[in-house]
């Protein structure tokens, strides 16, 4: 039995994923860049993608890669941090990205147009954590807004922390926003039972939801040491006093 509590393999965690049906079809298609070809197969198909570490926290080292076959002169282009670099022909990106790589592992995925705020890409954190009562719940949603001129929605990246629904209110009616957030929590919920039966160690998860114009949610990664001090920035406190009540019991249960 694997009783590993924190996974920061993103390949390993996405194939997790990926071997369950329910949860397939909302998470993006992923590779390992192996080499040139993978990334240039992966971006004829989405023409936009990001590649990111393997290893990696904050949304460091992400970029987004894109091919826009209209533009005859620069069809290539990569965005890393505020640093935008455009290229006339693909392999020429692509040593210029790999030198960027600095030899580590990296992964290609399906790019997903986010929906935005004030023009700038957000998602959507769902917290799930394991209750005194070692039963799995969502604890907690909270939405993270890209600095502006930025292609991460990381905090550590200048991302800014909003309430979902004044995220979602330009999208959808207050209804339509109770239906859309209970399918978040259901798929929070089985992303955590699906961890779970890989990893019995995992307690907690930091889930990171793109929706796309079809308001379609997409599972762009699964955190096992998300930030609980996050929700400290919503008006309810009591879904902080949750959080961390939560997230301090499941440290001291690992303790024993």
């Amino acid at each position: 039995m694997n009783v590993r509590k924190i996974i920061s393999d993103k390949w390993e965690k996405t194939e997790v994923l990926s071997r369950h049906l329910d949860l397939r079809e909302f998470v993006p298609v992923t590779k390992p860049i192996q080499n040139r070809h993978t990334l240039k197969e992966m971006l004829e198909i989405y023409r936009m993608v990001y590649v990111k570490p393997v290893h990696g926290m904050h949304g460091k080292g992400v970029a987004r890669v894109e091919w826009d076959e209209t533009n005859a002169e620069h069809p290539y282009k990569y965005q890393l941090g505020l640093q935008i670099a455009e290229f006339a022909d693909f392999n020429e990106m692509y040593e210029d990205l790999k030198v960027k790589m600095k030899g580590k592992k990296y992964l290609v995925q399906q790019g997903i147009h986010m929906l935005q705020h004030n023009a700038c890409d957000f998602d959507i954190r769902v917290m799930v954590q394991k209750s005194p009562s070692q039963e799995w719940k969502v604890t907690g949603m909270i939405g993270r807004v890209a600095e502006d001129g930025r292609v991460v929605t990381n905090v550590h990246s200048g991302g800014k922390l909003r309430p979902i629904e004044l995220l979602l209110q330009s999208y959808m009616s207050s209804e339509a926003q109770k239906t859309f957030i209970s399918l978040l929590k259901q798929q929070g919920l089985r992303v955590a039972e699906a961890m779970y039966e890989e990893y019995r160690g995992v307690n907690q998860l930091g889930l990171d939801i793109a929706t796309d114009k079809y308001l379609k949610p997409w599972i762009l990664e699964v955190n096992t040491t998300p930030d609980p001090y996050i929700f400290l920035k919503l008006q309810d406190k009591r879904i902080f006093s949750r959080v961390i009540r939560y997230t301090k019991y499941n440290r001291r249960f690992n303790s024993h």
